[in-house]
């Protein structure tokens, strides 16, 4: 099995090369997941609103998970850890999606997915100010997944979470 990373610009090419269409085949078991990939993700990259990213095995053409990443800024009042951050916003990356087919679960793809995510916000983090990235579980198992990784509730919104940059470098070191 070969698998790689490639962004959406990369699968709609390959699409189009093999005369298949991947992503309509895709299931998450999750069903705004799965419409996210079938029927956003193209627009949303072409028009800047979220870059996905996809784990795929070239041969046969398979999807085998997905992440999205856009940019967002949250009010420090709402992360009682920034009061004392020296501006009224913090700036950060949200992880919008992160899917994997149901047929690939339960073997490690989450993780490489999560941990190729995160590698990429922290390369970003060294040339811009990224401080946070933020996640919005789907449900609890969802939710304890990313508390695993150092994730932290929002003060609030106990299915928002984040990650300060910290700790991703953190996280990503014992990895």
């Amino acid at each position: 099995m070969s698998e790689k990373f490639v962004h959406i610009k990369e699968l709609l090419d390959l699409e189009t090369s093999k005369k298949v269409k991947v992503r309509a085949s895709f299931s998450s078991g999750k069903q705004s997941l799965d419409d996210y990939i079938q029927r956003y993700a193209k627009n949303g990259s072409k028009n800047q609103v979220g870059q996905t990213h996809l784990l795929i095995e070239e041969e046969p053409l398979k999807i085998i998970g997905y992440y999205t990443l856009s940019t967002l800024s949250v009010e420090k009042s709402l992360l009682a850890k920034f009061t004392s951050y020296p501006a009224p916003e913090i700036s950060g990356m949200l992880m919008a999606r992160l899917a994997i087919a149901t047929s690939e679960q339960r073997k490690g793809h989450g993780k490489k997915l999560l941990v190729h995510a995160l590698t990429k916000i922290q390369r970003i983090s060294e040339d811009a100010a990224v401080k946070i990235v933020v996640v919005d579980a789907l449900d609890e198992q969802a939710k304890d997944y990313y508390i695993q990784f150092g994730f932290i509730e929002f003060d609030n919104e106990p299915m928002k979470l984040f990650i300060s940059i910290e700790t991703v470098n953190s996280v990503l070191s014992q990895v």
